[in-house]
């Protein structure tokens, strides 16, 4: 179980590091694609840029992740997706993510969203669970 859980921790840090890497490779892009006049060299940079964003949102990613995941965690998702069945894919991965005590930072990069747009979904994640203020949104998930 320890070993699956370093594997576990070990693939999400790669893909941490994957997403981050191609994110800044993206808006290198952007900035190439508007200073450039010439419209085929734009539409291939496009076109790139396209490439690069499916794979940073790749969904085998995710269910390699979750099979990882679930071994480690013990038909977690399945649990709580039972309980709470109004959550969606996206909320899901977020518990996923804290239930392995990744910081907000990182969820961002994993999920190719801002920081801030990780604090949305943890707001919201909040209200779907039913928390109260004073509860705390990672010790929930933890002792679920």
């Amino acid at each position: 179980m320890v070993h699956k859980e370093k594997e576990l921790a070990n693939a999400s840090m790669e893909m941490i590091q994957k997403n981050k890497m191609l994110i800044k490779i993206k808006n290198d892009l952007k900035v190439a694609s508007e200073n450039v006049s010439e419209e085929t060299v734009q539409a291939k940079l496009k076109s790139i840029l396209k490439r690069v964003d499916r794979q940073v949102n790749n969904e085998k990613q995710w269910q390699v992740f979750e099979t990882h995941f679930e071994t480690v965690h013990e038909d977690f998702l399945s649990r709580i997706k039972d309980q709470f069945p109004e959550l969606s894919p996206k909320e899901l991965k977020l518990c996923a993510y804290l239930r392995m005590n990744v910081s907000s930072k990182e969820i961002a990069a994993l999920m190719n969203i801002s920081v801030r747009g990780v604090e949305i979904s943890r707001y919201r994640l909040r209200k779907k669970l039913r928390l109260q203020r004073h509860e705390n949104l990672t010790d929930f998930i933890l002792s679920y």
